[in-house]
């Protein structure tokens, strides 16, 4: 199934591992769903030479009053505001406009949330989370404290979303993040 080939709102449906999908040409299959998050279907891929990325399908369903094409324009430049500030985020290697697909570096490692269920959550990385929070906080902005949106590789915390606001204390790691790191 080459998703170029069907009709746009179908893309935003679950996938099934092993079906496969064109990004500007290139081709990639699915190898794994990874979840559903507000904004798009992430799934673990990989290109001819078996390299894994992740591509991010958006929701065709607005959000927020949104139409999903202005989800999709704010999450790339979500991705450019974060890495000009120095954010560790997965390269964007990728992305198609028109199908609402972002092909992403895939980062290999733990999230923060699998670290906690695994009873493994380290504190020196909730110390690592609070200052990273006060340098975002000095910007004026919040980022999505889920724990479900780090992943550690080598001892780095690296936001795999590509999403932030304005800072708004009520949103930020000590009052809302903190209470899911435990």
């Amino acid at each position: 199934m080459v998703l170029t080939d069907i009709i746009l709102p179908m893309i935003h449906t679950q996938l099934k591992e092993k079906s496969t999908f064109t990004c500007l040409q290139v081709p990639y299959q699915v190898i794994t769903f990874l979840r559903k998050g507000k904004s798009g279907y992430s799934y673990i891929v990989s290109n001819a030479e078996g390299r894994l990325f992740v591509a991010k399908f958006i929701h065709e369903e607005s959000m927020n009053g949104q139409s999903s094409n202005d989800t999709f324009t704010e999450e790339i430049n979500a991705y450019n505001f974060l890495k000009q500030l120095g954010v560790s985020v997965p390269e964007l290697i990728a992305y198609d406009l028109e199908q609402e697909i972002i092909i992403k570096q895939f980062i290999q490692g733990p999230t923060i949330l699998e670290l906690i269920q695994q009873g493994m959550m380290d504190p020196l990385f909730i110390s690592k989370m609070k200052d990273f929070a006060d340098f975002l906080k000095n910007k004026n902005i919040n980022i999505d404290y889920h724990p479900s949106n780090f992943i550690i590789r080598d001892g780095f915390i690296y936001y795999l979303d590509y999403e932030y606001t304005v800072y708004q204390k009520e949103y930020d790691f000590d009052t809302y993040g903190m209470s899911m790191w435990r």
